[in-house]
């Protein structure tokens, strides 16, 4: 190597090193003390959004059967986890409002891979009409998927992130993170 070769990688180490001690190492040490020692959970409080979350699952998901029915045009049980089921109301047959309303289906703004009609949060969110400026009452015809995606969120929100908290503090009350700071980079 050329003098100059030596000297741009002695540099270039130095840069790496200097980043280092100034930079990813107190990192890890802050990281490595919140994965020893985690983060204090409030049970009592993870009850509360328990109880709260179920209510809206079990409210909402009633409102959802009440709208599209609990059985297809087959016989078969709707299930409001599964696109295609889904698809099928909210593109072929279509729901009726809570007071017996009929709402006819929508037009299919976008496709799978797999060609079958989307029913992902963004397409749905284009749906979603509301009758006031402050957006808390959705247009009729919004109703059902407005719902959809509340009772969406909500079952997320309660079968993976506040089961998973739980779980992870159920221990010693804290929630022990494991960060790994190099690693990623």
């Amino acid at each position: 190597l050329t003098i100059i070769q030596r000297s741009r990688i002695k540099t270039e180490a130095s840069n790496v090193g200097s980043l280092m001690l100034s930079h990813a190492v107190p990192a890890s040490r802050v990281l490595g003390r919140m994965e020893y020692y985690g983060t204090r959970v409030d049970q009592k409080y993870i009850d509360v959004l328990d109880t709260g979350l179920r209510e809206i699952v079990e409210v909402t998901e009633r409102e959802l059967y009440l709208m599209a029915g609990t059985k297809d045009a087959k016989g078969d049980d709707i299930n409001l986890n599964n696109p295609r089921t889904l698809g099928n109301i909210l593109y072929s047959s279509g729901w009726s409002l809570l007071d017996g309303t009929r709402v006819d289906p929508y037009d299919v703004k976008e496709y799978t891979k797999k060609q079958q009609p989307s029913t992902s949060e963004k397409v749905l969110r284009t749906f979603v009409e509301y009758q006031d400026k402050d957006k808390t009452i959705p247009t009729p015809k919004a109703f059902f998927v407005e719902r959809l995606l509340k009772w969406r969120k909500a079952s997320k929100a309660l079968n993976t992130f506040l089961a998973n908290i739980r779980a992870l503090s159920k221990r010693d009350g804290f929630l022990h993170t494991q960060f790994h700071l190099n690693g990623t980079g």
